[in-house]
């Protein structure tokens, strides 16, 4: 009789990238991202000179709360599942 070669009881390996204190390392980078982005936006909202540059320190908030929420909603679904 053969050995079953993936048995049940085995918890599922999880990379180095994609473990809890990565996930929170990840966080915690988002939102020094997120808040070094409202601070462009704000700086370059006060001055005329830099009011067309806008779109950069905007579209890095908003890649990094899209990261952020990303990264959120995968700790809470894992955290459901156990």
């Amino acid at each position: 009789m053969k050995l079953d070669q993936n048995p049940f009881f085995r918890k599922a390996i999880i990379p180095w990238h994609d473990s809890t204190l990565s996930c929170w390392i990840f966080i915690v980078i988002c939102l020094f991202t997120l808040i070094f982005a409202v601070i462009g936006i704000n700086v370059a909202c006060a001055n005329q000179e830099y009011a067309g540059f806008v779109w950069l320190p905007a579209l890095m908030a908003l890649l990094s709360l899209f990261i952020l929420i990303k990264i959120l909603i995968k700790l809470i679904m894992r955290r459901q599942n156990f």
